[in-house]
């Protein structure tokens, strides 16, 4: 996982190949982030967190995702980043991940 300060994030937007190595730490965040317990517990909840949610489920059981999947889940590789960082930015309340 590469470094890039809470300013960034916030102010830029940035592809999932600035916050991630490769496809595999992607999903390896992805799968570090509690996103049914915290939607459960909390109002706020970050972007696309049905999606990761999902993805969570679905890897799970295959081991894998399929090529839209994987698409989609690059375009909330901001959610992922700032979820597991523990940022607290812009509509993210990524503290409760």
């Amino acid at each position: 996982m590469k470094n890039v300060s809470e300013f960034d994030i916030s102010l830029k937007k940035l592809s999932w190949d600035k916050l991630f190595d490769s496809e595999e730490e992607l999903v390896e965040a992805m799968m570090g982030c509690p996103v049914e317990r915290t939607a459960s517990r909390h109002g706020l909840v970050p972007k696309g967190y049905e999606y990761i949610a999902g993805f969570q489920r679905y890897y799970a059981k295959n081991r894998c995702l399929t090529d839209k999947q994987m698409t989609q889940l690059k375009r909330l590789a901001k959610s992922v980043y700032v979820g597991i960082k523990g940022m607290n930015v812009g509509g993210y309340i990524a503290m409760c991940w």
